[in-house]
C-alpha cells in the first residue's frame, strides 16, 4: 500500500506526487503543455512523467494533441486527490487486513477500516480544478 500513516508521517509515492504536480501545472494552462515543458517547470524526470501523463490520458483525465503546439491538457472540470491516487497507484479502499487473518473479530481491523474510510472521505474533498472551465 502506498499511503500509510506511521509516526504522524504520511508517505506518498513519487508517482502520486509527480502526477499531482503535473495536474496542478496543467490546471493553470489554457493551451496544451508538452512533457518537456512540464518536466522542466516541475522538475520531474521526463520519461517518468510521460508514463504518468499517458496513464491519465488513458483514463480520460487528460487530452492530448500531437505536433507543434501539442502536448497534454486537463480534460475534466476537476478531479479529486482520491481519484488521482486510485488511477496512479491502487484502489484506495482495498482492505488493509487480509481476509485470511487468523484472528476472529479482530478489533484492529475495524479501527484501520475507520481510519481508511475517513482518509478516503477527506481526500475526496480535495480537488484539482481546471481554471479554464466554468
Amino acid at each position: 500500500m502506498t499511503i500509510f500513516v506511521i509516526n504522524k508521517i504520511m508517505k506518498i509515492s513519487k508517482r502520486i506526487r509527480y502526477g499531482l504536480r503535473a495536474l496542478l501545472y496543467l490546471s493553470k494552462k489554457k493551451n496544451f503543455a508538452s512533457v518537456e515543458e512540464i518536466s522542466k517547470k516541475e522538475q520531474i524526470p521526463s520519461k517518468y512523467l510521460e508514463k504518468i501523463l499517458l496513464e491519465l490520458k488513458r483514463k480520460k483525465i487528460l487530452a492530448s494533441k500531437r505536433g507543434t503546439g501539442g502536448g497534454f491538457k486537463l480534460n475534466l472540470k476537476e478531479i479529486s486527490l482520491k481519484d488521482l491516487i486510485e488511477i496512479l497507484d491502487y484502489p484506495f479502499l482495498s482492505p488493509i487486513c487480509k481476509k485470511t487473518c487468523p484472528i476472529k473479530n479482530c478489533q484492529a481491523k475495524y479501527i484501520w477500516l475507520k481510519v481508511q474510510n475517513k482518509l478516503a472521505k477527506e481526500l475526496n474533498k480535495l480537488k484539482v480544478k481546471n481554471a479554464n472551465t466554468k
